[in-house]
């Protein structure tokens, strides 16, 4: 059989196949720009019944962002979903947002707490107590473990001189 047989016969087959695989639609742009601006207002108005389902759909349809599971989090806690609050925040701890993560922490107890689960929300307060002592030890830390500048003042002092040189050569 000839390359060109083979690819005859197979062809059909590999058309039929995909054909029966559905592809997957991407989200219009405009859409999800949309939702979000809504659930940012909704969210900023308190009305945390309406900014939930919009909170819902984004991260369902992005759930790479750590602020939209906070924002999901934040308003399932405020209509008295803590049980669905916890992983939600629990999420955002994971992939990290503009809060500190004892603040996430502190969320995740407070839902521990509407749930009146006393033993989990005393293990979450605890973590968020271990966060806020090493939080300082870790800034001095790393204060204290800055790089010099004698280094990179150095090389710019040289840059400045062989430009200045250069500058020279060009006006001879």
């Amino acid at each position: 059989m000839s390359f060109q047989t083979i690819a005859r016969c197979v062809l059909p087959i590999m058309i039929v196949i995909a054909a029966a695989i559905p592809l997957q639609a991407q989200p219009d742009p405009n859409a999800v720009l949309n939702d979000l601006q809504q659930a940012q207002a909704k969210s900023q108005a308190r009305d945390w019944a309406a900014a939930a389902p919009l909170w819902e759909r984004l991260v369902a349809g992005n759930p790479h962002v750590g602020w939209w599971w906070y924002s999901l989090g934040t308003a399932q806690f405020n209509i008295g979903e803590y049980r669905k609050a916890i992983p939600s925040f629990e999420k955002s701890l994971e992939l990290g947002t503009f809060l500190a993560s004892w603040r996430v922490a502190f969320d995740i107890a407070r839902s521990q707490a509407g749930l009146k689960e006393k033993d989990a929300s005393l293990d979450d307060l605890h973590e968020v107590l271990k966060l806020m002592r090493t939080l300082p030890l870790i800034t001095k830390y790393q204060r204290d473990h800055l790089p010099g500048t004698g280094p990179l003042q150095k090389i710019l002092k040289e840059y400045q001189r062989t430009e200045g040189k250069m500058g020279e050569m060009v006006k001879k």
